[in-house]
């Protein structure tokens, strides 16, 4: 029973992060399998994909869902774009230079965690410099969308979903990555979605087993262990849920502050592992 929780453990941690910002967990639940159960890369994203297979975000979906806060034709076009994009990702990894192509994205992961963190602003708060500031809520960041696209309504046309959702699955065959990591950033600073809407469409958008053909090569290579798959599934359900919960009882500021710093997180792994070998080898 307690091995049971062990294996348990990375998924909850994955899916109160899922529920919370909308990713699929692949760059949280990868490093805690092989920090906490001694797994290898390779096994460690096997099983990731195994996990990830059952809807595991259903029960944060419904959450959402209830509150009245998830788009779901664009969840499925997303998610039909991922489930599409996966293959070619997995395929163009073997050709194009991955850890330069890494490199770019954690440079533009790090300006979308400066977006949503928004150090000055956060300085001046400290400072007391601005006042009224809580009561202008989410007004500032709104204004600074403006200056990158035109104010408006969200942009939800079934083309340019599917077409990011496709990016978004390209990027999770490529880099080993949630489509997430992709489809939240993208939805918030391009498509004029708020950041509490944005990732809720992404987590419905990975209710279907996106990462299914991506599983193909791990199956073939007998680097799944499903038996560890099932019990991290579970803590993935069970954490997406409380996630969504959080997510929605605290202010729409402090998620996105939150958002950012995993974004950080994210960046901080990506040059960890991009930059010995592309200038130290």
């Amino acid at each position: 029973m307690t091995f049971i929780l062990l294996l348990a453990l990375p998924g909850l941690v994955t899916g109160v992060a899922g529920g919370l910002f909308g990713i699929g967990g692949g760059t949280i639940i990868v490093p805690m399998l092989i920090l906490t159960l001694g797994f290898d890369q390779v096994q460690a994203q096997g099983t990731s994909l195994a996990a990830m297979l059952l809807p595991v975000g259903l029960f944060g979906v419904l959450k959402y869902r209830k509150e009245g806060l998830i788009n779901l034709k664009c969840s499925l076009l997303l998610g039909l774009g991922l489930l599409l994009g996966a293959w070619p990702g997995a395929k163009l990894a073997v050709f194009l230079p991955r850890d330069w192509l890494k490199l770019f994205y954690a440079v533009f992961l790090l300006y979308v965690a400066w977006r949503f963190i928004e150090p000055v602003k956060l300085v001046k708060l400290m400072a007391g410099s601005r006042k009224g500031a809580d009561a202008e809520g989410d007004a500032a960041p709104r204004k600074e969308r403006r200056k990158l696209i035109p104010d408006g309504p969200p942009i939800d046309n079934w083309y340019w979903m599917l077409l990011l959702g496709l990016a978004g699955g390209v990027a999770s065959g490529l880099f080993g990555i949630g489509g997430g990591a992709i489809i939240v950033p993208f939805l918030t600073l391009f498509f004029r979605f708020d950041h509490q809407m944005a990732r809720v469409i992404s987590l419905g958008a990975l209710l279907p087993p996106v990462g299914i053909f991506g599983m193909i090569p791990y199956i073939q290579g007998g680097h799944i262990q499903f038996s560890t798959a099932a019990p991290v599934a579970i803590g993935i359900l069970a954490g997406a849920y409380f996630g969504a919960l959080v997510g929605v009882n605290v202010p729409k500021r402090l998620v996105k502050g939150l958002y950012g710093l995993f974004l950080l997180g994210v960046v901080a792994n990506y040059l960890n592992s991009t930059i010995p070998a592309l200038f130290l080898s």
